[in-house]
């Protein structure tokens, strides 16, 4: 022993070794032996758990009846926990009807009071969890304890604070929030916010909206936001207002809001922010339009169409997708802009959507056939010939294979002389090449005739 602490062996390195190894030993020993005991530990105490959490559902309606006194479980270190835990999970999923009694049995038992008091009174991850249990029994007792605790240093307290404002979900809960946003004293995520306050508001719309006019240009863009997440047809007020506001984000969110609520003047407000000089704002706006699936939106759809933002003309395609039985005028409103980007984004979202097949099959129908050929045509002109000499040798009906190859035949169109004229060599049925010639001839003709035709002078 001596040697060991006088320190002369550190002079041998040999006998070093020696005592190292097992003291390294030992402590892996000990180091083994503690896990194993923690685990031990720690599965008696959740069997223990378990078992009071069984005896708890069993007598479950008995508690919520007060039959079996709160004094029994509420001091406990395990059932109090355990019987909050799963009036919570109660709550979170009951009706209307059924959150009464579970809201008095939270008063009646000391639940309630117990969390006011950690939230309060408490520090760090204990206030914390009580804020998110308080918020989870949806108590208006429990809001001026919250409100307390958004003034907090601590940013995550703060986000929990909001998080339980939002569960409550009353309009009474937001206000605090809306209080703090307007003086500029509220640090919390922008995201965090607006999820709370639209719990707050989903279903009370209509307060929301007379609200945000008076609201600073600081707020006005996130409850336009919360605005245009919880509206409907029942929402009321003056949505012009928002339309006209100074702020183009807030324009933005209240064409949003024009689709949800579908107000009478809504096609002209949102024609008008599809004019904005924002090109967000103009891109909700078109998408508006292609949900409201106004025939008097058209025109100004197909002026979307030429928009100097690829985002805005495809939005108005498929806008424009939307209108059955409008193939023609859309195509010929297209085809008058002389926009050649334009003709080809409105026929590639035909082609997206299964619209071309569906305008091959009404070929069929004697009265939209004048219509739908003309929209055949256009499409033709901007791009889908290969699907069409697709459908047109691979339809399964043979009088729209007919009516279509007359149709492709009298077009008179270049390129869809030069698509048939390279799709014919990788075709193998002879009849297909039998067809193939008949229409490259007559391609030929009508191209040839429309080239040869006079000019005469204006």
């Amino acid at each position: 022993m001596h040697f060991v602490f006088n320190g002369s062996w550190l002079h041998y390195p040999a006998q070093a070794s020696l005592l190292a190894v097992p003291a390294t030993l030992f402590g892996i020993v000990i180091l083994l032996a503690s896990i194993l005991l923690r685990r031990v530990i720690r599965n008696r105490f959740l069997r223990h758990r378990d078992l009071r959490t069984l005896r708890i559902r069993r007598d479950w309606d008995r508690i919520i009846s007060r039959e079996i006194p709160p004094e029994t479980w509420l001091f406990h270190p395990i059932d109090g926990q355990v019987v909050e835990e799963i009036l919570l999970d109660q709550m979170d999923v009951a009706g209307a009807a059924e959150l009464i009694p579970l809201r008095q049995f939270a008063r009646n038992s000391g639940l309630l009071d117990r969390r006011v008091r950690d939230v309060r009174h408490s520090k760090g991850w204990r206030r914390r969890h009580a804020l998110l249990a308080l918020g989870r029994m949806r108590i208006p007792e429990g809001v001026p304890a919250i409100v307390e605790v958004l003034s907090d240093r601590n940013m995550a307290t703060v986000v929990d604070a909001v998080r339980g404002l939002g569960k409550i979900g009353t309009p009474q809960a937001a206000e605090p929030i809306l209080e703090l946003l307007e003086s500029g004293d509220l640090s919390c995520p922008q995201q965090t916010l607006q999820i709370a306050l639209a719990n707050c508001f989903r279903g009370h719309a209509s307060k929301l909206l007379k609200r945000i006019p008076e609201c600073s240009d600081a707020c006005r863009p996130l409850l336009a936001r919360v605005l245009a997440e919880v509206a409907n047809d029942e929402t009321t007020g003056d949505l012009s207002v928002l339309a006209s506001d100074p702020l183009a984000e807030v324009r933005a969110c209240a064409a949003r809001t024009l689709a949800a609520v579908r107000p009478p003047n809504a096609c002209h407000s949102l024609m008008r922010l599809a004019a904005d000089e924002e090109w967000f704002v103009r891109l909700r706006a078109v998408v508006a339009l292609g949900e409201l699936v106004n025939p008097d939106s058209l025109r100004m759809l197909v002026v979307a169409l030429c928009d100097s933002n690829r985002l805005v003309r495809l939005r108005a395609a498929a806008a424009l997708v939307r209108f059955e039985g409008e193939e023609g005028r859309i195509f010929q409103l297209t085809i008058q802009t002389r926009d050649r980007y334009a003709l080809q984004a409105l026929v590639s979202e035909m082609e997206r959507s299964g619209r071309i097949p569906e305008l091959v099959n009404a070929l069929s129908d004697p009265e939209r056939r004048p219509i739908v050929e003309s929209a055949l045509l256009a499409a033709l002109q901007g791009g889908s010939a290969r699907m069409l000499i697709d459908l047109w040798l691979h339809h399964s009906d043979r009088h729209i294979r007919a009516r279509l190859a007359r149709l492709l035949a009298r077009s008179g169109d270049k390129g869809l002389l030069q698509q048939v004229e390279q799709f014919s060599l990788s075709i193998a049925t002879r009849q297909q090449k039998r067809v193939l010639r008949w229409l490259i001839a007559n391609l030929r003709k009508s191209s040839h005739a429309v080239t040869s035709e006079p000019v005469v002078a204006a």
